[in-house]
C-alpha cells in the first residue's frame, strides 16, 4: 500500500501543506536539470518569439500601407492609387477601415477624407485629415506613418496638407485577427505543450528512478505527490505564460483576465498531463500518448479560426474545445469593450473542463489505491523497446543466436576452413548488398514495433498532410478573385472591386500581377486593363483583354471563372460588347516566394525531422539491446550495418513526402530536379541522423542534440526567407 494511511499525513492541513510544498520545490529544482523539460520549455517559449517577430517581418516593406475611406468623391483617391510610395486599400465606410485596421499584423494607418476636401484645396485652404492607428503601434511607428501619409499627399495635391492622429486609439475587438490573433495562439500553445508534456516527464522520470516507491514510504501520499507535480506544472505553465505576455505586453488591455486565463487554462492543461503521467510507465508511451491529446487540442483551434472557409457548424464545435476557448480568452484580453457575460462563462468552461480533469486524475488513482499498488508499477521496458539512460541489465534479442554459431573473427588471428571461409568469408558483391537488405527489412519491421519512432513518423506525417490539405479547404470557400493591373484607372473595374460575391486585387505592375497569381493558394485570374477600357467599353466595341492564369489551373475551373467574370463584367455594364479573354499561363520564377516557398519549407522541415530524429534511435536500440556486437560478429560488417540502417532513415523519411508530392503533383514543373533535392535532402538528414546515433547513447542525448541541429536548420532556412530584410552579405553567405 501506498502512504496514505501513514499518521503523518493525517495529522494536520499545515503538515500536508510542508509536504506539498518540499515535494513541490523538488520537482521544481529537478524539472530545471531534465533534458526533456528544459527542451519543451525552450520549444514554448521559441514559438512564442517566432509568432511575435515574423508578422513584424512579413509586412516589412519600403511603403506604408494605408486604410482609405473617402466621405464622397475626391480627386486624392486615385492620385493615391497610382503612388508609388503608398500601399492604398479603399473601403466603402468608415466602420468597415477601422474594422479591417484591428486585422493588422504590422503597424498600418487609417485615414479618412471628410467630404469638401477637394473645395477646401480649391479655395487655398490647409485641411486636415483624420488619422487612425491601432493600440499597440508604437509612438515612434505610428509618428512615421504619420509623416510619410502627410508628406505624399502633400506633394500629390501641390499645397501642405495636415494628417492628425485621433486623440484615441483603435481597440482590438474580441474577433479580431491578425498580430492579437498570433499571440493568442502562442499563449495557448504553451500552455498547452508545458502543461501536456512537462508533467509527464516529471512522473516518468519518478518511476524510471525508482524514487516514487520511497515516496511512497515517506510520510507524503500519492495526493501530496500528485499534487505537488500539479503545481510544478502550473508553475512552468504560469512562468512561460508571464514571458508570453511580457513579450507582448503592448497588446494586453486586461490584465485581470489575462492572468485568469493562464491559471485556468494552466489547470486544464496540467489536469491533462496528470492523467497521462498517471497511467504511462516509459518514454515510448510518452511519446505515442502525446499525440494522441496533442492533436485533438491545437487542432481544434486551428480550425475555429477558419470561419468561412469551412462550415459555419464545425467552427461552433470546435470553439467549445476548451483549449479554442483559453485562445478565446487571450484575445478577449486584447480587445476593449469586451462581453463580460460571454467572457466568464468561458472562463466558467475551462475551470469545470480542468475540475473534470481533476476529478479523473483522483478516480484513476483511487482505483489504483484500491488495488493497493503503486502509483504505477515500476518501469519495465517491453522487449524490442527502447530503455532508459543508464540501464546496463542485458536483454535477450532474437538476433542473439546468431552469436551461437561458430563464427571466429579472422582479424583476430583465427583461422577457419575453407568451408567456412565460402559461407562466412569475404562477400562477394550480390551477398554483399543481401545482408543490407536483411538488415533494412529488419528495421523496417521493428521500427513500426517502436512507439517512440511511430510516433515521430505519425506525428511528422499528420503536420505534413494537415499543412498540405488546408490550402485545399482556402480553395473551397474562397470567393472568385481577379488579380488586376489597371494602367488607366478604370472607373469600371473600381465599381467592381465594391462588389461582394467576388474578390479584385489591384496591384501596380503585370510582374506583381504574375507574382500574385502563382503564390496565391487558390485558383485566381490575372487581367491586363488598357488605359482607354473604360472608352472602349462605353462605345461598345468588341474588347480583347489578356488574361492570365497559374500554370497547374484545369481547363474545366479557367472555363468556369472565366464565364463567371464575363457574365460581371456584362452587369456591370449592360452595353458592353463582345468580351474575349485570351489566356497565358504563368509560372513562378526560381527565386520562390509565397505558396511554393511555404510547399517546400513543409517538405524539408519534415526530411529532416524523420531522418534527424529516427535514425539516431534505430542505432540506440540495437546498443541499449547489446545486438550491434552480435550483428558485427555475423557475416555482416559494421558498413552493411549503417547502409541498412540508412536505407530505413531514406524510406521513412520520403514515405509521406512522396505522398504530399503526388498529392500536389500539379504544380511541380521539374520532376526531375525535385526528386533529386528530395533525395539530396533526405541523404544529409540521414548522414546526420547516423552520425548523432553513433556518437551518442540514450534517446534523451539524441532528442537535444537532435532539436538543437533541427533549430539551426530549419531556422536558418527561415530566416533566408526574409533575405530582403537589408541582412548583411555576410549572414546572407553564411545562409547560402
Amino acid at each position: 500500500m501506498t502512504g496514505t494511511n501513514h499518521p503523518l499525513t493525517r495529522s494536520r492541513p499545515l503538515e500536508s501543506a510542508r509536504i506539498i510544498w518540499a515535494l513541490f520545490a523538488k520537482d521544481a529544482l529537478e524539472a530545471l536539470r531534465n533534458k526533456n523539460t528544459i527542451m519543451v520549455i525552450i520549444s514554448s517559449l521559441f514559438m512564442v518569439l517566432i509568432y511575435r517577430v515574423l508578422p513584424g517581418l512579413s509586412g516589412l516593406e519600403d511603403r506604408p500601407a494605408l486604410l482609405l475611406y473617402a466621405d464622397g468623391d475626391s480627386r486624392l483617391v486615385p492620385l493615391l492609387e497610382d503612388s508609388q510610395n503608398i500601399r492604398l486599400y479603399t473601403y466603402q465606410s468608415e466602420q468597415q477601415m477601422k474594422q479591417v485596421l484591428t486585422h493588422g499584423e504590422a503597424p498600418e494607418l487609417g485615414l479618412v477624407i471628410p467630404d469638401g476636401f477637394d473645395q477646401a484645396l480649391q479655395a487655398g485652404e490647409s485641411p486636415r485629415l483624420q488619422g487612425y492607428v491601432l493600440r499597440w503601434v508604437s509612438d515612434a511607428d505610428a509618428e512615421a506613418l504619420r509623416s510619410t501619409v502627410e508628406s505624399e499627399i502633400s506633394a500629390l495635391v501641390g499645397q501642405t496638407v495636415v494628417v492628425e492622429l485621433a486623440d484615441s486609439r483603435i481597440d482590438l475587438l474580441p474577433e479580431s485577427g491578425g498580430l492579437g490573433e498570433m499571440a493568442s495562439f502562442a499563449l495557448a500553445y504553451v500552455l498547452i505543450m508545458i502543461g501536456v508534456i512537462l508533467v509527464p516527464h516529471l512522473m516518468l522520470e519518478e518511476k524510471q528512478n525508482r524514487t516514487l516507491e520511497v515516496l511512497s514510504l515517506s510520510p507524503a501520499s500519492v495526493g501530496h505527490i500528485v499534487t505537488a507535480k500539479a503545481l510544478a506544472g502550473i508553475f512552468y505553465c504560469s512562468l512561460g505564460s508571464v514571458i508570453a505576455l511580457a513579450v507582448n505586453h503592448v497588446l494586453v488591455v486586461h490584465w485581470w483576465l489575462a492572468i485568469l486565463t493562464v491559471l485556468v487554462g494552466a489547470l486544464f492543461t496540467v489536469s491533462l498531463g496528470l492523467w497521462l503521467g498517471v497511467k504511462i510507465d516509459s518514454r515510448a508511451q510518452l511519446s505515442m500518448w502525446s499525440w494522441v491529446l496533442l492533436l485533438p487540442l491545437i487542432m481544434p483551434i486551428i480550425f475555429s479560426l477558419l470561419e468561412g472557409l469551412i462550415p459555419s457548424a464545425w467552427v461552433r464545435i470546435f470553439s467549445l474545445v476548451p483549449s479554442s476557448v483559453i485562445l478565446q480568452l487571450a484575445k478577449t484580453s486584447f480587445a476593449n469593450p469586451i462581453p463580460v457575460g460571454v467572457t466568464l462563462l468561458r472562463l466558467g468552461w475551462v475551470a469545470v473542463a480542468a475540475g473534470a480533469g481533476l476529478g479523473g486524475v483522483a478516480w484513476l488513482l483511487h482505483l489504483r489505491d484500491r488495488e493497493g499498488g503503486a502509483l504505477a508499477s515500476p518501469w519495465q521496458p517491453p522487449p524490442g523497446s527502447l530503455r532508459k539512460e543508464g540501464d546496463q541489465r542485458p536483454v535477450v534479442h532474437s538476433d542473439e543466436r546468431l552469436a551461437q554459431r561458430p563464427v571466429l573473427d579472422q582479424r583476430a588471428g583465427q583461422q577457419i576452413s575453407p568451408v567456412e571461409r565460402g559461407a562466412f568469408g569475404e562477400p562477394r558483391p550480390r551477398s554483399y548488398l543481401s545482408m543490407i537488405g536483411v538488415i533494412a527489412a529488419k528495421d523496417l519491421l521493428e521500427a513500426l514495433k517502436n512507439k517512440l519512432i511511430l510516433s515521430i513518423l505519425l506525428g511528422s506525417t499528420f503536420i505534413l498532410i494537415s499543412s498540405a490539405l488546408l490550402p485545399m479547404l482556402i480553395s473551397a470557400k474562397s470567393l472568385p478573385r481577379l488579380v488586376v493591373y489597371d494602367q488607366g484607372n478604370s472607373a469600371i473595374m473600381r465599381d467592381l472591386a465594391a462588389r461582394e460575391d467576388m474578390r479584385v486585387s489591384m496591384v501596380d505592375s503585370q510582374g506583381e500581377m504574375e507574382l500574385t497569381l502563382v503564390n496565391l493558394p487558390y485558383l485566381s485570374l490575372g487581367l491586363v486593363l488598357p488605359d482607354d477600357f473604360d472608352q472602349q467599353t462605353l462605345d461598345g466595341q468588341p474588347i480583347e483583354l489578356q488574361a492570365f492564369y497559374p500554370h497547374w489551373a484545369t481547363p474545366d475551373k479557367l472555363s468556369e471563372l472565366e464565364a463567371f467574370f464575363k457574365e460581371r463584367f456584362h452587369q456591370a455594364v449592360p452595353a458592353m460588347g463582345q468580351l474575349t479573354l485570351a489566356g497565358q499561363d504563368v509560372y513562378p520564377s526560381a527565386d520562390l516566394s509565397g505558396r511554393p516557398v511555404m510547399l517546400w519549407l513543409n517538405l524539408v522541415s519534415v526530411i529532416l525531422v524523420v531522418g534527424i530524429a529516427l535514425v539516431p534511435l534505430l542505432m540506440i536500440e540495437e546498443k541499449e539491446a547489446q545486438t550491434l556486437k552480435v550483428l558485427l560478429v555475423s557475416p555482416a560488417n559494421l558498413t552493411q550495418v549503417v547502409a541498412g540502417k540508412a536505407l530505413v532513415g531514406l524510406f521513412y523519411s520520403l514515405l509521406p513526402v512522396l505522398l504530399v508530392m503526388l498529392l500536389y503533383r500539379y504544380l511541380f514543373v521539374h520532376w526531375g530536379v525535385a526528386v533529386l533535392a528530395v533525395f539530396l535532402i533526405s541523404t544529409l538528414a540521414v548522414g546526420i541522423g547516423l552520425l548523432l546515433g553513433v556518437l551518442v547513447d540514450s534517446p534523451t542525448s539524441a532528442s537535444m542534440w537532435g532539436s538543437l541541429v533541427l533549430l539551426l536548420v530549419i531556422g536558418s532556412g527561415l530566416v533566408k526567407m526574409f533575405s530582403s530584410l537589408n541582412l548583411p552579405p555576410a549572414v546572407l553567405s553564411a545562409l547560402d
